[in-house]
Order: C-alpha cells, then sequence, then structure tokens
C-alpha cells in the first residue's frame, strides 16, 4: 500500500478524499487543526510553511497531494504568503529530497481568470490570474514545472466551482455551470492524477464536472486519465430556494 502525504486534510477537499480513499493508502496527513470527523491516518499538526514541518510530513512518502491553501480571493499578499507560497515551496523541495515519486498539485480556475473565454482553449492555457490568490496559485504551477525539471513528477488540477456534499451551493448565474465540479469528481480526478505516475514528468488537468461549454477540457482527463465526471444539471430546480 502506497503512503500518501495529503496536506490541507482538515478542509473539505482533503477531507472528502481521504473518506472516499480509506483503505487504498496509507494516509500521512497535515493541517493547522485536526478535524473530529476525519479518523484515519497519521496526523501531522503544524505550519508547512517550516520547513522542518514540510520535511516531517513527507517523510516515508510515496506520493503527495497538496491541497493546503488560503482559498480566499480577495485574501491579502501576507494572508497568502505562507501558505500559498512558502509552503508550496517547502513540500514540494521536502517531497524532491524524500524520493517521492508522485506530486500533484491543487491549483484553481482562478488562475485563468483573466482570458477572455473561461475556460480558455487548451488544456495547458497559460495563467492569467484576476487577483492574489489566483497569481499565488499560479506560481505553484511554475513551481511544479520547475521541480518536474528535477525529477520529481508533477500534476497540476486546476480546480473549478466546487459544489460540496449534496450540492445545494449552487452559482447564481448560469453561466457559471460550466466551472462547476461535484465534489465526488474533483476527488476521483485527483485520485487519478495520483495513481498516473508513467504520465510525462509534467501535466495540467482541468476538475470540471461534465457541461456542453466545458467538453475539451473533460475529455482531455477521460482520455489521458480515465475521468468519468457527472453531468451538471442545470438549472439545478431542486435547489432553487437556495439561490
Amino acid at each position: 500500500m502506497r503512503t500518501l502525504l495529503v496536506t490541507g486534510a482538515a478542509g473539505r477537499i482533503g477531507a472528502a478524499f481521504v473518506r472516499a480513499n480509506a483503505g487504498r493508502y496509507a494516509f500521512r496527513l497535515t493541517d493547522l487543526r485536526r478535524p473530529e470527523d476525519v479518523s484515519q491516518g497519521d496526523w501531522i499538526i503544524g505550519d508547512l510553511s517550516d520547513p522542518d514541518v514540510a520535511r516531517a510530513g513527507v517523510a516515508g512518502c510515496d506520493s503527495v497531494l497538496h491541497l493546503a491553501a488560503n482559498p480566499h480571493p480577495l485574501a491579502s499578499f501576507d494572508q497568502l504568503l505562507p501558505a500559498n507560497v512558502i509552503s508550496t515551496y517547502t513540500v514540494l523541495q521536502a517531497a524532491l529530497e524524500a524520493g517521492a515519486r508522485r506530486f500533484v498539485f491543487a491549483s484553481t480556475i482562478q488562475t485563468v481568470y483573466g482570458h477572455p473565454v473561461i475556460p480558455p482553449s487548451g488544456p495547458d492555457a497559460a495563467p492569467r490570474p484576476v487577483n492574489l490568490y489566483g497569481a499565488s496559485k499560479a506560481w505553484g504551477e511554475a513551481l511544479c514545472s520547475a521541480y518536474s525539471h528535477q525529477g520529481l513528477s508533477c500534476c497540476v488540477v486546476r480546480i473549478g466551482a466546487v459544489l460540496h456534499g449534496s450540492g445545494r451551493r449552487w452559482p447564481r448565474r448560469p453561466e457559471l455551470a460550466k466551472e462547476i465540479v461535484y465534489e465526488a469528481d474533483a476527488v476521483q480526478l485527483l485520485g487519478l492524477a495520483l495513481d498516473a505516475e508513467d504520465r510525462p514528468p509534467f501535466e495540467l488537468y482541468y476538475a470540471f464536472s461534465e457541461h456542453p461549454d466545458n467538453v475539451e477540457h473533460v475529455e482531455t482527463a477521460r482520455r489521458q486519465l480515465g475521468y468519468r465526471p457527472s453531468v451538471v444539471v442545470w438549472p439545478p430546480e431542486q435547489a432553487q430556494g437556495d439561490q
């Protein structure tokens, strides 16, 4: 059984990934706190911007799923610096030093919000963020590319607008439906990215659920990784009262 480090394991995607893959990996889990609803794994509580915490987290792990981040679009540079900039570097460096085989970086669709069409054509469109959060994730994508040239197999996943649990937090504007990814689909694609160790040393995918306006990106992940997402239901009649 492979040993997998999941950073940001107390977050919603991290906790969902651990629950969905119980028994599939030996989990090493890190975050600033331990949630009550995640009982699996060997936990390390600490700040990953500290290189010693990052090295302790990666030690003995075959692969890394790096989810830890400040996800707020309006966050300041000082708020983003430790979690999104420094920590991404320390975990990548620790993974390289420890001989990890695979590193999957959870990025965001917000890295490309500056393009005239969202999502932009092509699976590896250049970053064009419109806020510091997106810029911090673009930095992480660039770091993954750099470390892939040093021998660490890296995969970037630009995650869309995640609908958690029952999927009742719908976007208010119908044009955003193409950016939706159901929580289970995000978890599925992250797992497929981790398993694809025989792929090129650097790859980039978009995590969307299936919609007529994101077919290109869904088909790329389907063809190359075996991704099988759900189809986005719009309008969500069952959730109209929650708008």
